[in-house]
C-alpha cells in the first residue's frame, strides 16, 4: 500500500498544480499577469489532458504500465522546474507551450496508474488496497499542495519553486516505479 501511495503522489499533485492551482499562478504570481485568460488556458489544458489520456493508454498497451510510469514520472522530474520558471517569464499566448509539456508527462504518467495500482494487491484486496493506497495519497499530497505550492511561489525571485516541490514528487513516484516488479512479486498479479 505504501508503495501504491507513493506511485499515486505525482497524480495527486500533478493534476492538481497542473489543472487547479496553475490559474492561480498564471493571475498572480508570475511576471506579466493574465487572470482574464489564465482560467480558459486552464480549460484547454485539461481538455487536452482528457483527449490525450487514451492516446497515452494506447502506449502502456503497447509497452508495459511500469515503463509508462517511469517515462511520466522521470519526464516530470526534469522538466517540472525548468517549465515553471519559464511560465514565470511569459504571457498568456506563450504560456500554453509549457503548460503542453506538463500535460504530456502527466497525461502519460495518470494513464497507467489504474492498471497498476490494482495489481499491486491479491485479488480478495485488490480494490480495498488500491483505493486505500490511491485516497491517501490524494489526501495526503493532493491535500498539501495547495499550501506548499502557494508558500513557494511566494518566495521572491524563484519561480521555479513550486515546479522544483512537483519534481520532487515525481522523484518519489519514479522511485516506486521502479520498485514495482518486487511489489508485484509478492502478490498473484503480475505487471506486463
Amino acid at each position: 500500500m505504501f508503495t501504491v501511495c507513493c506511485i499515486s503522489s505525482l497524480w495527486g499533485t500533478g493534476f492538481y498544480m497542473c489543472y487547479v492551482w496553475m490559474a492561480t499562478f498564471e493571475a498572480t504570481f508570475v511576471r506579466y499577469p493574465h487572470p482574464e485568460s489564465a482560467f480558459s488556458i486552464n480549460t484547454l489544458m485539461l481538455t487536452i489532458q482528457v483527449i490525450s489520456m487514451p492516446l497515452c493508454g494506447l502506449l502502456v498497451d503497447r509497452f508495459t504500465p511500469q515503463k509508462i510510469l517511469l517515462a511520466g514520472s522521470a519526464g516530470m522530474a526534469v522538466v517540472s522546474a525548468p517549465m515553471f520558471a519559464w511560465l514565470y517569464e511569459l504571457n498568456a499566448a506563450e504560456s500554453m507551450v509549457p503548460q503542453l509539456v506538463l500535460c504530456f508527462f502527466l497525461a502519460l504518467f495518470g494513464s497507467a496508474i489504474p492498471c497498476v495500482v490494482t495489481t499491486c494487491f491479491p485479488e480478495d484486496m485488490r480494490f480495498t488496497g488500491a483505493a486505500n493506497g490511491y485516497n491517501m495519497a490524494t489526501c495526503i499530497f493532493g491535500g498539501a499542495t495547495p499550501v506548499v505550492a502557494t508558500s513557494l511561489a511566494g518566495i521572491p525571485g524563484f519561480p521555479a519553486a513550486p515546479g522544483m516541490f512537483m519534481g520532487c514528487i515525481a522523484a518519489v513516484s519514479f522511485v516506486a516505479a521502479a520498485l514495482l516488479p518486487g511489489v508485484v512479486a509478492r502478490t498473484d498479479a503480475k505487471v506486463r
